[in-house]
């Protein structure tokens, strides 16, 4: 089974009470191989989860202390409180192996719910690290998820409908990492007359991760039917 492009695909779970927690939100992209494990609403502060998978023989990991959160619609900016399970650099974590995963948490000022896109940004001068358009959505997220769900289960005719649901429900979303997605269930199907208009809507985009979907398109066996 092929596998599609979405960051994170897992089940999001709320809990209202003195915190509301979001498990394994998606996002559009990462510059590092990592994740986010949970966005926690905590009574004075946001917690912000995350994990990074070592892909090198003498890996290493710090978090800079210029760390940000930003709404991705309104640009409004949180500066990192603190961390917890993380070296601030030029300390630094050294993985004990390849696939070795750290996870840490990075806490900020209160963040008021009704922001659903955030983007988290290392502010530093070298191999910086960013997670770019993180959902926190319920709706837009369990829309996400059942389209992985019918995909990894052979449901294309499926799978399709749910993330084109995605797109459309919520056009004010500011990045395109779904439209691989399209693409590519379109391809599978060989339906390239609708992957090459997806491909142009997308082509067309001021998607700000628009260049890193293309070059994922770029590295697909069907990529040449979408140009031709």
């Amino acid at each position: 089974m092929k596998s599609l492009f979405i960051i994170v695909f897992l089940f999001i779970y709320s809990f209202i009470g003195i915190s509301q927690t979001i498990e394994n939100p998606n996002f559009a992209m990462a510059s590092h191989p990592m994740k986010v494990t949970k966005v926690e609403y905590l009574e004075t502060q946001t917690l912000i989860e995350l994990s990074i998978e070592n892909q090198s023989i003498t890996g290493e990991f710090c978090a800079d202390k210029n760390i940000y959160v930003q709404d991705a619609l309104s640009g409004l900016k949180f500066q990192l409180i603190s961390s917890k399970g993380i070296p601030v650099c030029p300390a630094s974590y050294k993985f004990k192996n390849v696939g070795e995963v750290l996870t840490f948490q990075l806490y900020f000022p209160q963040i008021n719910p009704i922001f659903k896109y955030l983007t988290l940004v290392e502010d530093c001068d070298n191999n910086c690290f960013s997670v770019v358009g993180i959902i926190l959505d319920d709706e837009f997220n369990k829309e996400i998820n059942m389209g992985f769900d019918y995909y990894s289960k052979g449901k294309l005719d499926f799978a399709l409908v749910a993330f084109k649901k995605a797109i459309e429900n919520h056009l004010e979303y500011p990045f395109g990492f779904l439209y691989l997605n399209v693409i590519q269930i379109l391809s599978e199907k060989k339906d390239y007359n609708n992957a090459k208009k997806w491909y142009g809507k997308l082509k067309n985009s001021i998607f700000p991760d628009k260049q890193y979907v293309i070059d994922r398109l770029k590295q697909q066996a069907y990529y040449k039917q979408l140009i031709f």
